[in-house]
């Protein structure tokens, strides 16, 4: 997907049906929220206190500028089962709109 087609609202999953979003409920350095990325649902193995949640359809919320959030690594944001988090850029190479 383009990170230049996004827009607010649109609902946005992973492009292989095996992967599912997780917002890792840990934040990184100083940055306020958690952060998103995409990996196999077959991924059962957690790390000991990194707790996540996933969903398989994100909304994106917008840019920094659109939710007052400032991040050093991130400048997009989608909201998975009601909480923020700033989405890794490099997972935007494995997600695309829902259909």
């Amino acid at each position: 997907m383009k990170v230049k087609d996004l827009k607010k609202g649109m609902l946005i999953e992973p492009l292989n049906p095996n992967h599912v979003l997780v917002l890792n409920s840990y934040t990184y350095g100083s940055d306020p929220l958690p952060w998103v990325n995409v990996i196999p649902k077959k991924r059962t193995r957690r790390m000991p206190g990194y707790p996540r949640e996933s969903a398989d359809i994100a909304m994106y919320v917008g840019t920094k500028k659109d939710v007052k959030i400032e991040m050093s690594w991130s400048d997009k944001f989608v909201m998975i089962n009601g909480k923020i988090g700033a989405v890794d850029p490099s997972a935007w190479s494995k997600l695309s709109p829902v259909s």
